[in-house]
């Protein structure tokens, strides 16, 4: 029984540190998690302000080639 108390409190030694070594790795994970979902966040309210902004100069396309009495159609391959 004796010699089993090094081998075990070595093991036990070893899963502490493979413990330690996954603690430390779900920690970078979730930092780089919370930084991606920022930057996705960051990314889709400029993607939905370019939407409006494109669409807003759409319309003022269409109102000015309205007023001058230009049509414009997309070509048949759009």
């Amino acid at each position: 029984m004796a010699d089993s108390t090094p081998d075990l409190k070595s093991r036990i030694d070893e899963v502490e540190v493979t413990l330690s070594h996954q603690d430390q790795t779900l920690q970078d994970l979730s930092e780089v998690l919370h930084r991606q979902w920022t930057q996705i966040e960051k990314l889709e309210a400029e993607l939905a302000r370019l939407h409006a902004k494109l669409d807003l100069l759409e319309d003022t396309q269409s109102e000015d080639n309205e007023s001058k009495g230009l049509s414009y159609e997309k070509p048949p391959h759009y």
